[in-house]
């Protein structure tokens, strides 16, 4: 059984790893620097927490991707504009049916 929950959440952040890729990007076009090693340490952590709990996969986010308290609240923003939208919102909520199989 622990090995199922460890697939579980291993696939729950492969499907999120085009929707943070995509953040990742209009950050960089929005000025934050992120490495790529920030990203892979990211995707690492993701598979630590339940990316269900939209505190918990915010707060990985924006442990990585914001360094100082400037990009802070330049990465409060971005994220609220890319994943509070109707469309990206959905993303939660299908996890949250891929998880509860």
């Amino acid at each position: 059984m622990r090995s199922d929950r460890r697939y579980t959440k291993y696939s729950a952040t492969l499907i999120m790893f085009d929707p943070v890729m995509k953040f990742v990007s209009c950050c960089r076009a929005a000025g934050q620097r992120i490495s790529t090693s920030e990203i892979l340490d990211c995707m690492a952590q993701l598979q630590i927490v339940d990316i269900v709990d939209e505190s918990q996969f915010k707060a990985v986010l924006r442990s990585n991707f914001a360094k100082s308290r400037r990009e802070q609240g330049k990465f409060d923003q971005l994220y609220h504009l890319f994943f509070m939208n109707s469309d990206r919102k959905r993303i939660f909520h299908s996890h949250r049916d891929f998880q509860s199989r």
